[in-house]
Formats: structure tokens, C-alpha cells, sequence
């Protein structure tokens, strides 16, 4: 499994280099980069096309020139190289693709506090009690959100998105080694790659523990 990262700034900062790297995109891509109003949300939308693009092409594949698909489960790929696993993130400042020789998902997220509607309404008892076992504001911000972003990135993974979590029975041990419920295939890792953000990616590896192999990308 690679994860490629990347602080968007640089992009936002300047227009010149936006445009310059808004040329190494698929068209739709470029469009999808574009439609936002916020020059912050368009270099995020960017920098993760950016980061597939690295990725594609150390697997042998141009991303700009590929037709983009859907898997059964909701999925993106490409359309000719199914077997080309890969999920982006964005948020923030961060943008995150991840590539696996199986099925794969991930999801980044700004730390922030605890938004008591969502813990109440979506969170089992054993991932509350997790986040609101922390004294400190600032821990209890940072398990929040990785109990968030495990289960985004399980969605992902399998497909479905949120709904797939909620069909399952819930999280165990989500500040340990999380497994849910009855879906003991899919694993998590959470690579602690940023200081105010958390990454977290679940991958369908049955009976396999994959190597994680980090490549940071700087856009200029």
C-alpha cells in the first residue's frame, strides 16, 4: 500500500502554478477542480487528481487519458485497469490518495471537537464512550475525529458510503486495533502523518498485513 500527500497551499498561493497543473488533469477532473468557488476548495479538488496522478503513472497508467468508472459498489476506477485499487481524501489544507493491490479507502479530516448531534445520532455507545473519555479538549478533538474518519474510510472501502457502516453492528476497539462487526476482513491504519489532521484507511486484506510506503509530494 503507497499513501501520497500533499499540502495544497502552493496551489491557492498561486494562480500561475494552478493553472500550469490544472493542464496534467483528465479533462473531468479539470472541470470538477474548477466548479468550486473557493480558491481553497479548487486546489484541493486539484492536488487530489494531482496525487493520482503520480500514482497512475508508477502503475503504468496516464490518469489523464483514462475513462473514469464506477464499481457495482459505488467505487471509482478506471474503466480499462480495474485492478487498480485507489481512494482520495481531501480536506483542509491536505489532499491524500492511497493505492492498494486490493480494495481500499481512506479519509482525512482537520481535527476539531466533538459535534455532539453526530456522536449522538451515528456513534455507538463503545465509540462515545472512546471520545468522551478524554479530559482534554484537545484529546478528545483528535478521538472524534479518528473514530470520524475510520468509519468514512470503511465506507469507502466497501462501498456505500456511511450507509455501509450504519448496516454493520459497529466499531470495536476504535482506539485500539478497530474491527467492525462481522466484517473482520477489513483492516485499519491510521499512519499519524500530520500534526493537525487525521488520516485513517481501511483495506480488504483477509489474513494479510500490508507494508505502508509514504510519498510526500510537493506542488511547484
Amino acid at each position: 500500500m503507497r499513501v501520497y500527500c500533499a499540502d495544497v497551499r502552493p496551489l491557492t498561493r498561486s494562480e500561475t502554478l494552478f493553472n500550469e497543473k490544472l493542464k496534467e488533469v483528465s479533462p473531468l477532473r479539470a472541470a470538477r477542480a474548477l466548479r468550486p468557488r473557493a480558491p481553497e476548495e479548487r486546489s484541493l479538488c486539484l492536488g487530489a487528481g494531482l496525487l493520482l496522478g503520480i500514482a497512475a503513472r508508477e502503475n503504468g497508467i496516464d490518469a489523464a487519458k483514462e475513462e473514469p468508472a464506477t464499481e457495482k459498489n459505488g467505487k471509482p476506477t478506471f474503466a480499462r485497469f480495474p485492478s487498480f485499487h485507489f481512494s482520495l481524501s481531501h480536506a483542509g489544507k491536505y489532499a491524500v490518495c492511497v493505492t492498494a493491490a486490493t480494495g481500499v479507502g481512506c479519509d482525512v479530516e482537520m481535527i476539531a471537537p466533538p459535534r455532539e448531534a453526530v456522536c449522538r445520532r451515528l456513534f455507538t455507545p463503545e465509540e462515545r464512550g472512546y471520545v468522551y473519555s478524554f479530559a482534554s479538549p484537545e484529546e478528545r478533538a483528535k478521538a472524534f475525529t479518528r473514530v470520524w474518519t475510520l468509519r468514512e474510510s470503511f465506507g469507502k472501502c466497501a462501498g456505500g458510503g456511511l450507509s455501509a457502516f450504519a448496516r454493520s453492528g459497529g466499531m470495536s476497539d476504535p482506539g485500539g486495533v478497530p474491527r467492525v462487526a462481522g466484517k473482520e476482513e477489513y483492516v485499519f491504519f491510521t499512519p499519524g502523518l500530520f500534526e493537525d489532521a487525521c488520516l485513517s484507511i481501511c483495506l480488504f486484506s483477509p489474513g494479510n498485513d500490508e507494508k505502508i510506503e509514504i510519498e510526500r509530494v510537493e506542488f511547484s
